[in-house]
């Protein structure tokens, strides 16, 4: 008889974790945000571009697949994966005057304090030349625009006592 083979462990991701001001954790993702992506003019807020993970199939699938064991290959995106914890998503969009025209947004806030932390764009502004515009849930109908210092690192809340009210602290 063979001997069982150990099970393979999957990569581990550092999982960095944000704070609103009033110390609300909202955030935990793999990805590190003072490396992420900013928008550049003419959206003019420089707010970091943050990819969200797939949204779960609506299909149901004819034979339900088995929990993932550990020497199967995940299911997660490689590159990384976010949660966005204790926010909520304006139910009505904010119409936002740009340069080259409108932008229609859905604003993030605290669930504490219910400042606005982020927002997302309407899935109108994803689609594609021919008109199919998957109705936001392509990858680019999964990101959230993180707002500039709205953030402040777990490290940086703990090191500073309470935490990044200063305007320096926070991403």
């Amino acid at each position: 008889m063979e001997p069982p083979l150990p099970p393979r462990r999957l990569a581990a991701q550092t999982i960095n974790t944000y704070h609103c001001h009033c110390t609300t954790l909202l955030l935990a993702t793999t990805f590190s945000l003072p490396l992420l992506p900013r928008r550049r003019a003419p959206a003019e807020d420089e707010a970091l571009i943050l990819p969200l993970p797939p949204l779960p199939s609506s299909s149901p699938s004819p034979s339900p697949s088995p929990p993932l064991s550990p020497a199967e290959p995940t299911r997660r995106d490689p590159k990384g994966y976010t949660l966005l914890l204790s926010t909520s998503l304006a139910p009505r969009p904010v119409i936002v005057r740009r340069a080259d025209g409108f932008e229609k947004r859905r604003l993030v806030r605290c669930g504490r304090c219910r400042v606005v932390v982020a927002y997302t764009l309407d899935p109108l502004h994803y689609a594609t030349p021919t008109g199919d515009d998957e109705g936001g849930k392509g990858a680019a109908g999964r990101l959230v625009y993180l707002l500039p210092r709205a953030l402040v690192g777990t490290e940086e809340m703990v090191v500073g006592g309470r935490g990044g009210a200063d305007a320096e602290g926070g991403l």
